[in-house]
Order: structure tokens, then sequence, then C-alpha cells
């Protein structure tokens, strides 16, 4: 079972916790339209492999059914979320300092 527990240190950003073990981190807001942006997801490298990501996702859609969830995805991340099933939108709308990022909403 997956909990985030809040950095006390960076706002917006939660340890992501299986069976009582730290096995990554997310960052994410609430925007301006309340929906929410993942800002970034990082299983750490010890724990990919085994659903942690999934998992963690799937306790998103579950705490915020009521809300579009969306981001973006650098290239690496491309294969991650297409087989959580989200849909690509092409570029981002807004102003980014890469110009590789495909916007996605779950």
């Amino acid at each position: 079972m997956i909990k985030l527990y809040p950095f006390t240190s960076i706002k917006d950003r939660y340890y992501i916790v299986h069976n009582n073990t730290t096995k990554g981190i997310i960052d994410y807001v609430i925007d301006e339209n309340d929906e929410v942006f993942i800002q970034m997801i990082k299983v750490y490298e010890e724990h990919r492999r085994e659903g942690v990501g999934r998992e963690t996702m799937e306790y998103m859609k579950q705490l915020y059914s009521d809300k579009v969830i969306y981001g973006d995805s650098l290239p690496k991340s491309i294969e991650f979320w297409k087989a959580l099933g989200v849909t690509f939108t092409g570029k981002p709308e807004y102003k980014t300092r890469r110009d590789d990022l495909v916007h996605f909403v779950m």
C-alpha cells in the first residue's frame, strides 16, 4: 500500500512510502484550475521495476478522482506513462526551458 508523506523542507514534495519503506519522491500541485499537475515522480533506482510508480499513480487517481491529472514527460519516461494509458497531447502550452517535453493527461 502506497502512502505519501510531505517533505518538511520542500513544498509540494512527498515521500513515496510502500510497506514502510521510502521508495521515491513525487512533486505535484493543485493548480489554479483545480487540476493536479504532476511535476515529477522519481522511484529510487533500487526500487524500480517493482510497480511503485504505477501504484503511486493509481493512488493519485483514487485520491483525486474528481480532478484532471496531467503533467509533462521527459523522453526517457514516455514508456512509463504509455504503460499507464495516459493521453499525450503534444508540446506543453507554456514556456519551458526544455523543448523535448511531451504533455500528457490521465
